[in-house]
């Protein structure tokens, strides 16, 4: 294939794959991805191609909400995304775009992934995007990834993720020292530090807290989100309370790990009040835990319902003072 033939082709698929919508009723996408754009894919020999993949990575994210609906299609097309990801000689930026648009083929409201992606699929894709996070420097790839991740976990389900859940978990302290490292003040790197919380907090609801490592590398990174000391907690703090409240609801006992919390719990209680509603529920479930010796569970279920109310009503008088302004 010569440049002109070539550029030709780019240019019809970049147009196709702009113009979904309108032309979905008179092309017959299923047929030209398998007739074409899957040997095209699979084609690594020649170099010129690409630049080709990198189109049909788009196509396919382009198409997948207008007419691949279908679980053979859909399952073949996730199959090629993971493959361009999956191929460390790959260029980098095929990879990329595999990855942005493989998001939008799980997270689509049709995606079954019963029929469209068995486990030896998620293996791979999961696989995959580890094996990306290696291979990216820059911190908006690396979220790309991120997110991918989190939406890989959340639509499959926890019976289905549950054994892959473990190879993931392996990685991020890794992740965490990486991003901790870029630089210490640097927002784009507290962007990847609040993907990775946002990660955990996915993990932690499937695996139902299982995993016994979890706790011991986990609660750290909370402590260091949540301290009112750190910068960082302006940025991580609205990821890490969910996390924190997702430990203790699935925690078995109450190690030393989610004690050593606590002092950092009071001192939000001191500080903070736009996130008193999460921080006083977890101060149920560690007095759930434990219940101080100066309380008794009748005292405390009373003591907790008084300030939920008092709550209640001073969000009622802050939003008609509110609309008294406007």
């Amino acid at each position: 294939m010569n440049d002109n033939a070539l550029m030709l082709k780019y240019s019809v698929y970049g147009a196709v794959s702009r113009a979904a919508a309108d032309l979905c009723d008179y092309v017959d996408f299923p047929g030209i991805f398998r007739e074409f754009l899957v040997p095209e894919s699979a084609d690594k020999r020649r170099a010129e191609f690409t630049t080709l993949r990198k189109r049909i990575a788009q196509l396919l994210g382009s198409w997948s909400d207008v007419k691949m609906t279908d679980d053979d299609t859909r399952r073949l097309a996730i199959q090629v995304l993971v493959t361009m990801m999956q191929f460390e000689e790959e260029d980098l930026a095929v990879r990329l775009v595999a990855c942005r648009n493989l998001r939008f083929l799980i997270d689509s409201w049709d995606f079954r992934p019963e029929t469209q992606m068995p486990a030896t699929l998620i293996d791979a894709c999961i696989k995959a995007c580890l094996s990306l996070l290696t291979s990216l420097d820059e911190v908006e790839n690396r979220m790309l990834v991120l997110n991918l991740l989190s939406v890989i976990v959340e639509r499959i389900g926890s019976e289905r993720v549950l054994p892959f859940v473990p190879m993931i978990l392996q990685r991020i302290p890794e992740l965490w020292v990486v991003s901790s490292k870029a630089g210490s003040s640097d927002i784009s790197c507290y962007s990847f530090q609040s993907g990775i919380l946002c990660l955990l907090n996915v993990l932690v609801d499937v695996s139902k807290g299982t995993d016994s490592s979890l706790q011991s590398f986990v609660c750290p990174m909370i402590a260091y989100a949540t301290s009112m000391e750190q910068e960082a907690h302006v940025y991580l703090l609205d990821d890490a309370l969910p996390l924190w409240h997702g430990l203790l609801c699935h925690a078995q006992v109450l190690t030393l790990d989610l004690k050593n919390l606590i002092p950092g719990l009071i001192e939000m209680l001191e500080i903070t009040s736009e996130n008193l509603r999460v921080v006083l529920k977890l101060l149920e479930c560690y007095v759930v835990f434990q219940v101080p010796d100066f309380l008794t569970v009748n005292i405390y279920i009373m003591f907790l319902w008084l300030i939920f109310v008092c709550v209640e009503l001073w969000e009622s008088i802050c939003w008609k003072d509110c609309e008294y302004d406007g």
